[in-house]
């Protein structure tokens, strides 16, 4: 019961700031006024972060050994990725699992999917991190060379671990011991078995392909709200943004990951209202575009439904 009012309860904080903090008007005239042309390519970035997480959930799926048909597999991911809108990343992964056990597939072994594809993105975030910390200025990460030296160690250290089948297996314990009331998670290792080391790699090259993907969506939509930044400095932002969806607070939903654009573009020195529009406009075109999908998700499993009483 805490836990579930404390969910609800720092949204609610952080809306009222915002309200008081930042003029939502002026971003609002900032987005409406954006160059068509940006918008445009930062929307193509967009697709293709989606059609390669989409292929990478394929690759994984096969490689774990589930025959659904390809169709069910894509519109399973249609509608996590849908879910994830109002749930977060974490449940919203779980519309996955649904639509996959809908089709028939085993429950366990679509469930280690779901794990493993979650993990890569956690993987890369890891991975870009130090680097991410190198490129903010000195004052703001205050880390010293000896520092940034152990986290590169650190990182190369977990690649390697979690790119091994010794490494799945450390994983799958690890999560029993985390979640002991799931035994069966105990297994994710020997599943991981199944995946060879060039698997693994591929499956993290379309990890970090997507995420550089969207770097370069919100780079672009940046670019059209005519704020002066390189993409290097966006990627290691959004790298800083993107591991916040993986903590307990993003069950709050997409908002809370954007807000924490805002405070770190205040740390580098960007005025507040270029983090706000920007971070309303991602926001904007994030949420569209997961109700665009859940909408064709709905109807492809219309669809479906229909062919199946045929």
């Amino acid at each position: 019961m805490k836990r579930k009012l404390g969910r609800l309860l720092v949204p609610t904080i952080l809306v009222i700031w915002i309200a008081l903090r930042f003029d939502l008007g002026e971003a609002l005239k900032r987005i409406a006024s954006i160059d068509p042309m940006f918008f445009g390519l930062a929307l193509i970035a967009f697709s293709v972060m989606l059609a390669v997480r989409a292929w990478r959930w394929l690759i994984v799926v096969r490689l774990l050994g589930i025959d659904t048909p390809t169709a069910v597999v894509v519109r399973s991911f249609a509608l996590g990725f849908a879910g994830s809108a109002l749930l977060g990343e974490g449940l919203g992964s779980l519309g996955r699992l649904y639509d996959m056990r809908l089709a028939g597939a085993d429950a366990k072994t679509t469930g280690f999917a779901v794990v493993f594809d979650k993990a890569y993105d956690v993987l890369v975030l890891v991975a870009l991190a130090p680097v991410a910390a190198i490129v903010l200025p000195s004052d703001t990460t205050r880390l010293t060379p000896a520092t940034i030296t152990l986290l590169v160690l650190a990182v190369l250290g977990l690649a390697i671990l979690a790119l091994s089948p010794a490494g799945m297996r450390t994983l799958g314990r690890l999560l029993a011991r985390l979640f002991p009331r799931r035994p069966k998670l105990a297994g994710l290792g020997s599943l991981g078995d199944r995946m060879g080391p060039r698997h693994h790699t591929a499956v993290a090259a379309l990890s970090l392909g997507a995420r550089f993907a969207q770097f370069t969506f919100v780079w672009l939509l940046a670019l059209g709200l005519d704020i002066p930044i390189s993409l290097l400095e966006m990627s290691a932002i959004m790298t800083f943004v993107g591991a916040v969806v993986f903590l307990p607070i993003s069950i709050s939903g997409l908002g809370i990951r954007d807000l924490s654009m805002i405070g770190l573009f205040a740390l580098i020195g960007y005025p507040s209202a270029s983090a706000l529009s920007l971070s309303v406009a991602v926001f904007a075109v994030t949420v569209t575009a997961r109700l665009v999908v859940g909408i064709a998700w709905a109807s492809l499993r219309s669809t479906s439904s229909v062919d199946t009483h045929l």
